[in-house]
C-alpha cells in the first residue's frame, strides 16, 4: 500500500500538484517510515516551496536509512542554497 500512495504523490508532484503529492508522500511514510525515496522526493518537494527546513527533516531521516541517497539529496539542498545565494547577489 506505500508503493501506491508513493506512486500517486510521483504521479501528483509531476502534475504540478505539490500539495498532494506531499500527502501522498506523507501518507507512504506513515505506512514504511522507512521508505528511502519517498523521504527523497518529499525533501525535494518542500525545496520547490522554498520550506528547507521540512528538507532538512527529510535530509536527516534519510540519513541513517539510505546514506547514499542522502548524500544526493543534500547536494540538492547545497545547490539550492548556492543557486539562491547567487540571485540575490543579482539584485
Amino acid at each position: 500500500m506505500a508503493l501506491a500512495h508513493y506512486n500517486l504523490g510521483y504521479v501528483l508532484s509531476h502534475a504540478h500538484r505539490e500539495q498532494q503529492a506531499i500527502a501522498s508522500y506523507k501518507q507512504a511514510l506513515t505506512l514504511k517510515p522507512e521508505y528511502a525515496e519517498a523521504h527523497h522526493n518529499l525533501a525535494v518537494l518542500y525545496l520547490q516551496r522554498g520550506q528547507r527546513s521540512l528538507a532538512l527533516e527529510q535530509y536527516h531521516l534519510l540519513q541513517s536509512i539510505d546514506y547514499e541517497l542522502s548524500q544526493k539529496l543534500f547536494a540538492i539542498i547545497f545547490q539550492d542554497k548556492i543557486l539562491n545565494v547567487k540571485d540575490q547577489g543579482r539584485e
